[in-house]
């Protein structure tokens, strides 16, 4: 038995590059709606990117503020290009998390490492390590149909 936790697709449009390249057309993003334990509770659902390409969750610094974390270390992370200015500073820490959808389908409760940033100017990014590596993750974008697999 398991239970399926629905993730939503969001076509975005980029002006910019259509204007130089029109039939490129819009761009896509996998979402998922999260949860992180607070000291009185649960923060309130979010929508955060799925990206499969990210090592590790990542929470702006408004975010992180209002949950329980254990801070462990400072680190900096980069994406594309590895030059100093393009490096993001931000703590590692400890969170306590639940993968949500709209219909009431949760994951259980999981206890992860994240990156958090000393900033907003950060999207909330759920990654691999503690997330994405517990579940069975599925999308058909033709189909408009995305899910993780929570195994029972």
């Amino acid at each position: 038995m398991s239970i399926r936790v629905e993730l939503k697709f969001e076509n975005l449009s980029v002006p910019k590059l259509t204007n130089k390249v029109p039939e490129i057309g819009k761009f896509t993003r996998l979402f998922c709606g999260i949860r992180f334990k607070t000291k009185n509770g649960w923060y309130d659902t979010q929508n955060a990117i799925v990206d499969t390409g990210a090592p590790m969750t990542l929470i702006p610094l408004d975010m992180w503020n209002e949950i329980n974390t254990r801070i462990v270390t400072d680190y900096e992370i980069f994406g594309l290009s590895h030059r100093k200015e393009c490096l993001i500073s931000v703590l590692v820490g400890k969170v306590t998390a639940l993968i949500v959808d709209e219909k009431g389908n949760h994951s259980d409760e999981l206890d992860t490492f994240a990156y958090l940033a000393l900033t907003n100017k950060v999207p909330l990014i759920i990654g691999f390590k503690g997330l994405l590596s517990n579940f069975k993750v599925c999308f058909d974008q033709e189909k408009d149909n995305a899910f993780i697999e929570v195994r029972a």
